[in-house]
């Protein structure tokens, strides 16, 4: 079974495959500068015009010395911006899942 960190990443991937980084009031921006470490911030707005800002990311992990590994990797979210709302990995995934139909 999938993490949601990993469904959350999932989605992501779906959205830029299918749509790109744009698609309405998504904007998703791919950073893989970090070294074994891949990052995705997402900037949405919902129909009630509520503000949200996310990143998820995709590490290489040893997979002998490291928990919660998925296929080599580790996945987690963060959500710790000024100026934006938060709403948890859930709030993320349902807003994504209007673009990319996965589940956990």
């Amino acid at each position: 079974m999938k993490s949601k960190n990993r469904l959350l990443w999932d989605l992501t991937t779906e959205i830029l495959e299918t749509h790109g980084d744009i698609v309405d009031n998504i904007h998703i921006i791919e950073d893989d500068s970090r070294d074994g470490e891949i990052m995705r911030r997402i900037y949405a707005k919902t129909s009630d015009n509520t503000g949200y800002c996310f990143e998820v990311y995709k590490q290489e992990a040893d997979v002998e010395n490291t928990a919660n590994v998925e296929e080599g990797h580790v996945y987690y979210f963060d959500e710790r911006w000024d100026d934006f709302d938060t709403g948890g990995i859930d709030t993320a995934i349902e807003i994504l899942n209007e673009y990319g139909k996965l589940t956990v």
